[in-house]
């Protein structure tokens, strides 16, 4: 069945298990060890509080006795009867990897990017279209560095899975969050911001330790179904694209919900604008507004343009300030174009930025194309 075509009640996972608000951190890391979940809806005696998430766990430096009520997250609410493209757009712009579930009061489940995965592995319209179309750049490591190397890495580029490699660049391994949580002792944790990890009782450990051996990978050459279809039959929340025996880009569960959500029916190319959902109304136009005028841009250099997604992303500094990253991925009927721009103060600086950066790699391409056939 078409994703398109879905609802929440038709995904939602109502198999769940579910923690209080009063239990103690170090009960919730055994139960989530043991589930291999990454979301669990915390219940309390008048219904579900939240959501708490490994994510959140690892981020927090709290002791073992910490109650899980100090480390809840609150998911905007989702009614059943939401359309899944909908729900992969609420995913997006609030940046939640889980959404309750509810059909009117009652609590049903929830939905997690597992859910969308899924469906989107079940989709037909999505067999023979490339997977790198979608797929993210990737950061490795080396299989020489240590634990602490590899959380800070993660950290330092706010991404959840990171590829080992050896000295040829071949891949030996995978790190990622749920790893981290078996081997992870709250008392010590690196509290958010740190950069190198001295604080780990793991720094010298070898990263081969907590490394997954066998990481779902797929060729190059898979499309979107496919691997959709691998990455729900392993239960894994990510691939590695492989190309000659050698890592060449990852497909997250970000990728996916960006499909999922795209597919939501708009004139013209679709643009989505994630993580400025709680930015007064002022910034959010100015930045749609230059998401529009790229696109328009583009539609004149490309025969089709079918999506702009926007990713903005925000960290408290030590002076308690925020600074901004923005990633932007276009979609053109001459394939994909992405851009970043680092962190940056001032929130539409990054984002002007990160398209400036963007219409520099569309005109270059697009001057090299008319080059071409103006030769022959």
């Amino acid at each position: 069945m078409k994703i398109k075509n879905l609802r929440a009640k038709d995904v939602v996972n109502e198999d769940f298990f579910s923690v209080s608000p009063e239990e103690s951190l170090k009960k919730v890391l055994n139960k989530i060890r043991e589930k291999n979940v990454f979301a669990v809806p915390v219940i309390g005696d008048d219904g579900i509080e939240g959501i708490i998430t490994w994510r959140k766990i690892i981020e927090r430096s709290s002791p073992p006795k910490t109650k899980v009520k100090k480390l809840i997250i609150h998911p905007p609410k989702i009614d059943s009867d939401m359309g899944l493209v909908d729900l992969a757009e609420e995913m997006l712009e609030t940046g939640s990897r889980a959404l309750p579930v509810y059909e009117k009061d009652e609590f049903l489940g929830i939905v997690t990017q597992k859910e969308v995965i899924k469906a989107l592995s079940k989709d037909r319209s999505f067999a023979g279209k490339s997977v790198e179309d979608i797929s993210s750049d990737i950061t490795t490591i080396s299989e020489e560095s240590t634990i602490g190397k590899a959380k800070a890495v993660m950290r330092q580029n706010r991404i959840g899975r990171l590829p080992v490699v050896d000295k040829d660049g071949g891949l030996v391994g995978s790190v990622d969050l749920s790893g981290l949580v078996k081997t992870f002792h709250p008392e010590k944790a690196m509290k958010l911001g740190e950069k190198k990890g001295d604080s780990l009782p793991e720094r010298d450990s070898p990263v081969t330790i907590i490394m997954n051996k066998n990481p779902l990978t797929v060729p190059h050459t898979s499309d979107i179904r496919e691997v959709a279809e691998e990455m729900t039959k392993a239960n894994s929340l990510y691939a590695i694209i492989m190309e000659d025996n050698k890592p060449k880009s990852i497909v997250t569960p970000k990728d996916i919900v960006e499909i999922a959500a795209s597919l939501k029916e708009v004139e013209g190319a679709y643009i989505q604008v994630a993580g400025v959902k709680d930015f007064d109304s002022f910034i959010k136009d100015k930045i749609l507004d230059s998401a529009e005028r790229k696109v328009e841009k583009a539609g004149r250099m490309f025969r089709d343009v079918e999506r702009l997604i926007l990713h903005v992303k925000s960290q408290n500094t030590d002076g308690n300030q925020r600074q901004y990253s923005t990633r932007a991925r276009i979609f053109t009927s001459d394939g994909l174009f992405t851009s970043k721009e680092d962190w940056k103060w001032d929130l539409l600086e990054s984002v002007h930025g990160c398209l400036g950066k963007l219409d520099k790699q569309m005109t270059k391409y697009n001057e090299k194309k008319t080059e071409r056939h103006r030769k022959k």
